[in-house]
Formats: structure tokens, C-alpha cells, sequence
């Protein structure tokens, strides 16, 4: 009978701390580009945020052969940022992300995440940046000297590439094709998202996006 008792408790204790342990995964955002929509939404209301001024500026945002296609010129001083944004209120704070990536010769792309009011104050969070010969995972958050991870290997240009990054809470981790797992850990991290960044002064494209909340929240 003891050893029943001890047994169970046990087991109780297994169940409480797999049920405090598992997160839920919802799909916020998903898109595989085979269509001329880039604002397909899913579950949490959100939207690419407009991009007239930066197209009229000769930049180029369009779906084309089944992908997301950005182009920023370089003789074009203007930055392109193309920002897919939770509606006002609603906030995210461990994501994951996942896509399917091609940089074009002599680029690079960038993966990121702000906070709220991003164009009225600073609130940028977590810059992830591809190139032909590595990439890097980085706390944006705050000012003053940032925690970052760097992983040199060989992105060759015009080739379709995989990422898969996840934050839960200060600990993020990136798997970049089939390469072992990059971590970085940083407090900035588990600050609450709004805003899913692509691309900033390069040309690239993106495929298969997808983003889930692994812990969402409504403020």
C-alpha cells in the first residue's frame, strides 16, 4: 500500500508539471505566398503595414513566382522595412517563427520584432540577420552594448534556405537549415511584441511564413 501511495504521488507530480511546462501554439500569421494576398490573416487580427511611400520611392513589395519578393535599391536612401502589425492592444510574448528564405547576391535579410509604438519611440527587441556567410541573432532592446550570437556557415545567394526561431521568455533558439540549434539569452527578449519586421536596405525572398504565439496575450 505504501509503495501505491509513493507511486501516485508521483505520478501526480509528473502530471502537475507537464501541465505547468506545455505551452500552447496558435497560429497568428501564415502565408505560403501562392496567391497575390500578402495580408492573409489567421487567428489574431493584424496587418502588413502600408508601403505606398516606400513603393512610390522605386522599392519594390510583390508576390511573384509564388514568393514574397522585397527589393531595396541600393542607390535609395531610404530604408525598406516591411512590418506586419498585431491590431493596437494586443501584444505577443514568446513567439515562434518559421519560413523558408533566399538572399540575392551582395544582400542580406534581417527578422525581427518591436514593441509597441515603434515609429513614435524606441522599442525594438530582437534582430535576426542572414548573409552569405553566417548569421546573427540579436537583443535589440534598450541602448548601450547588446548581447549577440554569430554562426559562420555558407548561405550561398539565389538558393532557398530554412529558419525556424522560437523566444520563450529570455532564451531564444534558431535552427538555420540543418545546422545545430544557435541560442542567445538576453532579458530584452521577453519583452512584449507587437510588430514582425522583414528586410531593411536589401533585397530578398521570403517563403512559407509563418508566426504562432507561444504564450499570447490580450491586453
Amino acid at each position: 500500500m505504501k509503495n501505491y501511495i509513493i507511486l501516485a504521488t508521483l505520478l501526480a507530480l509528473i502530471a502537475n508539471l507537464s501541465a505547468e511546462t506545455k505551452q500552447s501554439k496558435t497560429l497568428i500569421y501564415g502565408n505560403d505566398f501562392n496567391a497575390d494576398n500578402f495580408t492573409k490573416e489567421v487567428g489574431f487580427k493584424g496587418t502588413w503595414r502600408s508601403l505606398e511611400k516606400k513603393i512610390a520611392n522605386g522599392n519594390k513589395v510583390l508576390v511573384e513566382n509564388g514568393a514574397l519578393f522585397v527589393s531595396h535599391p541600393k542607390e535609395i536612401k531610404h530604408p525598406l522595412g516591411v512590418f506586419w502589425d498585431l491590431n493596437k492592444g494586443l501584444f505577443l510574448t514568446d513567439v515562434a517563427v518559421s519560413a523558408k528564405f533566399k538572399i540575392q547576391e551582395g544582400n542580406e535579410m534581417t527578422v525581427g520584432f518591436t514593441g509597441e509604438n515603434f515609429t513614435t519611440g524606441h522599442s525594438r527587441i530582437f534582430m535576426m540577420t542572414f548573409k552569405s556567410d553566417g548569421f546573427s541573432l540579436a537583443d535589440a532592446s534598450g541602448k548601450g552594448t547588446h548581447k549577440k550570437t554569430a554562426v559562420k556557415t555558407s548561405l550561398a545567394a539565389g538558393v532557398w534556405h530554412t529558419f525556424k526561431l522560437e523566444i520563450k521568455g529570455e532564451k531564444c533558439t534558431v535552427t538555420v537549415n540543418d545546422l545545430a540549434p544557435a541560442v542567445l539569452e538576453a532579458k530584452g527578449l521577453a519583452y512584449k511584441k507587437q510588430t514582425f519586421k522583414l528586410g531593411t536596405k536589401t533585397s530578398f525572398e521570403i517563403d512559407d511564413l509563418n508566426l504562432w504565439a507561444l504564450n499570447d496575450e490580450k491586453k
